[in-house]
């Protein structure tokens, strides 16, 4: 009976383990995405700012599936979502460490090979982190003034910089052209070129009429680049408002050329214009 009842509690230890794991990466590989959008740049701010949502984005995933499990359970005694984040980021940092430490032995220069290396390495500690975090139990209402600091504290912790990341100055969709246009001009270092290239777009004024605002709308706004080199990644969907009609403009954003090629949306109808016929 007694090891049954230990069997058991070992397996849902790894059930809760392993969907914690689970929806923290599902959470960071497809949310992160979400948070890079209205802005501009470099490569190495990008990769900063993922690895800082990501993380936050994991610790969501792993704090939702474990408070899931523990409301959801019948037993006072049970896991606690704190513990679970806690042990989690702190595999994370010590799989991290460690790699860098052997490192410092060998080379300051990371290569690829061994960035890919750190992830597993890195993740399997934090899965090795939360298992072991779930055979500490405490009770659902604890008076405990730390374990109640800890489930005020990380939510917190989770939800406020995802915030600000979010409302990272662009002023949403829903506020006026004008104000998203003068926005992007101040964001986008050659957003003035592409307005200007679109106002003298014969077939875009053929559609939409003489151009008023441009800016930012739903879907990909961003420019990644690296300094000094020609490589650059970046998207654009934008409203384009003219006294006859409005339509929403797709193209590809770089810092050399003005819009030359554009997918244009007009009264529900999409369209491949080349503004340099």
């Amino acid at each position: 009976m007694l090891y049954a009842l230990r069997s058991d509690r070992l397996m849902r230890n790894h059930i809760i383990t392993v969907s914690a794991v689970c929806v923290g990466l599902v959470t960071a590989l497809f949310g992160t995405n979400f948070f890079l959008n209205y802005r501009e740049m470099q490569t190495n701010e990008l990769l900063s700012l993922w690895s800082a949502i990501a993380l936050l984005l994991y610790c969501l995933g792993i704090y939702t599936t474990a408070l899931l499990f523990q409301q959801l359970s019948k037993q006072e005694l049970d896991i606690e979502p704190s513990f679970l984040v806690l042990a989690g980021v702190m595999g994370l940092l010590v799989g991290r460490l460690l790699i860098h430490l052997y490192l410092s032995f060998l080379t300051s220069i990371l290569s690829p090979g061994v960035i890919l290396a750190i992830f597993p390495i890195a993740l399997f500690l934090s899965v090795v982190g939360i298992h072991t975090a779930c055979k500490f139990k405490r009770r659902k209402s604890s008076r405990n003034i730390l374990i109640l600091l800890l489930r005020a504290i990380i939510p917190c912790a989770i939800a406020v910089p995802l915030m600000m990341v979010y409302n990272n100055g662009f002023p949403g969709v829903t506020a006026s052209a004008e104000i998203r246009q003068q926005w992007a001009e101040k964001e986008f270092h050659r957003y003035t070129t592409i307005v200007n290239s679109f106002k003298i777009c014969q077939p875009i004024i053929d559609r939409v009429g003489n151009i008023k605002f441009i800016a930012p709308y739903y879907g990909k706004n961003y420019l990644i680049y690296d300094l000094g080199s020609s490589g650059d990644d970046g998207k654009l969907n934008l409203e384009i408002i003219g006294d006859k009609g409005v339509g929403i403009a797709n193209l590809p954003y770089n810092q050399f050329t003005d819009a030359s090629s554009v997918k244009l949306t007009y009264q529900n109808k999409t369209e491949q214009l080349n503004c340099r016929k």
